[in-house]
């Protein structure tokens, strides 16, 4: 990150943030800048964040906006649109627009204003200038007590404790942000990276906690810089929430991470070895997707969707190496990882919506994520999709290449020609990026993988690596067996709420709604269904009794083995060549050492 900010006051958007009364989570904001060319300046509260990709409604906490020049005058202004702000420009000089924003929502990407501390992330309270997002910035935040502590990744302004400077809005709005008299933190350096750990809220862990925190964070920094070669800044910050209550949320910036965390995760050494996941999931996104971005990203532009198809790339792959690097840097086993592994491809085999939902299309419908109107049933993420995407993936760069080449290439080829060069990267970058590295065609991968549910050759990809995949009959099947996938309890009963669409009970008449009262003449809560279909044969017969329309009624359904629940589980074969040996090493050993 660059110091080298300009020092001439007219030279940057003024921000300053304050407050009187944090009780009433109320910040107050004020942006001065100069006004545009022509009859009025339009200001703009960003409607969506990196990280999150659906239209938000931060707007919907701003109030008491106007807009004044150099001389105090009120500006008249109307609203254009709900994010939207259209001043008056004055004769000349600047004009100062002044807001409060309503911050009491906490999780990873949102803002609150309290008694103990004042947090924000600038994407939700900060306006922008239309047009002007590479302009610096300069925030001043007047009601920062002088013993106040700062977590953030923006630098101080001349050493002061409570000026803050940015490069640009992008900069100023990607900087999540604690102030508070109580924050921890805890410094290393990697490799002469100064790296920072923050914490807010109550640390439940000792000294030797602290110790490993640091040496897990260290191994996860090394084993992804090595992918590298090196990392694109001089210093990160990791930026914790504890609360008392289970939570788990964190998001991606440029120069941090933010999370949210229950205060007992550092509190043994299993738990803390539970955090290694998210950590290592949201320090990879330090390349991918902040700095090898989806051309539709490229810039960002906070007002509207930015539409790509490769968020299984962003997302999906980054959750992909978040696992892989743990066992490269020694902080996972070799076979818990390939029983976690096994447990996704389970997951993902027997799940409804992966099999007319493809990677593609859930990365570019994330934007209808929110919607009430979306089928439960075609409901998929692209995190899962892109994770089993980004594993076949490599396991297939490796294959054609006879190992010599992998997914580490296709990143620093990714890296250098399209982040170094300052461009997003197409819809079939990846593609093209796979061929470039290899030499090979992937227009048929890709259309069978990414663009599609065909079904998956997992063994012709995991046999070059010593690897085999078994399917069993799942012992914890229950009635997704017969195409009930989705249940919720309700005064002791259970209410289907989701059933596949030509499934065994699909054509006996069963919609979502239904409550079953009886299975085989038991009480649900006294059925065993996972028993009742342990060993996989079809021809069972389930007979149910259904309430629905204030009336009863019988349903028999015949078990056709349609939907039969798998469990799948990768192992090593038990008689591998030097070949297979090698290749399995080089995918899961370190690349720091």
């Amino acid at each position: 990150m660059s110091n080298n900010y300009l020092n001439a006051a007219d030279s940057a958007n003024q921000y300053t943030l304050s407050w009187d009364a944090p009780q009433t989570h109320e910040y107050h904001i004020s942006l001065t800048t100069l006004s545009k060319e022509g009859e009025y300046t339009l200001f703009q509260l960003p409607a969506w964040r990196p990280g999150r990709y659906y239209i938000q409604d931060f707007a919907a906490g701003i109030s008491s906006f106007e807009a004044v020049d150099e001389e105090g005058k009120l500006l008249p202004w109307i609203k254009t649109a709900t994010h939207d702000w259209r001043v008056q420009n004055p004769v000349s000089g600047s004009i100062t627009i002044r807001y409060r924003f309503y911050a009491n929502v906490l999780d990873a990407g949102s803002s609150v204003l309290n008694t103990e501390q004042a947090y924000f992330n600038g994407i939700n309270l900060f306006m922008r200038v239309a047009g002007r997002d590479n302009e610096p910035c300069i925030l001043t935040v007047p009601s920062m007590p002088t013993d106040w502590k700062a977590a953030t990744a923006l630098h101080r302004k001349d050493d002061a404790h409570n000026v803050f400077y940015a490069n640009s809005f992008h900069e100023l709005v990607d900087s999540p942000t604690i102030l508070s008299p109580s924050l921890m933190t805890l410094h290393t350096e990697v490799d002469g990276v100064d790296y920072y750990l923050h914490f807010q809220g109550k640390f439940v862990g000792d000294d030797a906690t602290k110790e490993q925190v640091l040496s897990n964070v260290s191994k996860i920094i090394e084993e992804q810089a090595a992918i590298f070669g090196g990392v694109p800044m001089e210093e990160y910050h990791f930026i914790f929430q504890l609360v008392p209550y289970r939570a788990g949320h964190a998001v991606e910036h440029e120069f941090s991470s933010m999370y949210m965390r229950q205060d007992t995760v550092f509190s043994s050494k299993d738990l803390v070895s539970s955090a290694n996941g998210v950590i290592s999931h949201e320090f990879f996104h330090l390349w991918n997707v902040k700095r090898i971005r989806p051309a539709a990203m490229w810039p960002y532009d906070y007002q509207k969707e930015a539409y790509t198809g490769l968020q299984w790339f962003t997302e999906g792959v980054t959750d992909y190496y978040a696992s892989l690097v743990l066992v490269r840097a020694g902080l996972q086993a070799e076979s818990s990882y390939l029983r976690n592994l096994s447990s996704s491809i389970t997951r993902l085999e027997n799940n409804y919506a992966a099999s007319i939902v493809s990677p593609y299309y859930s990365s570019y419908d994330s934007w209808l994520s929110r919607s009430s109107y979306s089928n439960p049933l075609h409901r998929n993420s692209y995190y899962s999709l892109g994770a089993r995407l980004g594993l076949l993936l490599d396991l297939e760069l490796r294959r054609l290449t006879k190992g010599e080449k992998s997914l580490d290439d296709v990143f620093r080829y990714l890296y250098q020609d399209y982040y170094l060069k300052g461009k997003g990267v197409p819809e079939d970058g990846i593609q093209e990026a796979c061929e470039t590295v290899t030499g090979k065609s992937f227009a048929r991968f890709f259309e069978k993988y990414a663009n599609s549910t065909d079904e998956m050759d997992y063994e012709t990809l995991l046999n070059p690596m010593g690897l085999q995949i078994e399917r069993s009959v799942s012992e914890r099947g229950g009635l997704a067996n017969v195409g009930i996938v989705r249940t919720r309890e309700i005064s002791g009963f259970l209410e289907i709420q989701g059933v596949i669409p030509g499934s065994d009970a699909s054509q006996a008449g069963l919609t979502d709604g239904q409550v079953i009262l009886t299975l085989n003449g038991q009480h649900p809560k006294e059925f065993d269904a996972d028993a009742f279909f342990a060993d996989g044969k079809p021809g069972k017969k389930l007979a149910l009794t259904i309430y629905e329309h204030e009336k009863r009624k019988k349903v028999d359904i015949s078990f056709s083995g349609q939907h039969t629940q798998y469990t799948y589980q990768i192992s090593k074969m038990e008689k591998t060549n030097r070949k297979q040996e090698r290749m399995l090493g080089d995918w899961l050993k370190s690349k720091s050492n």
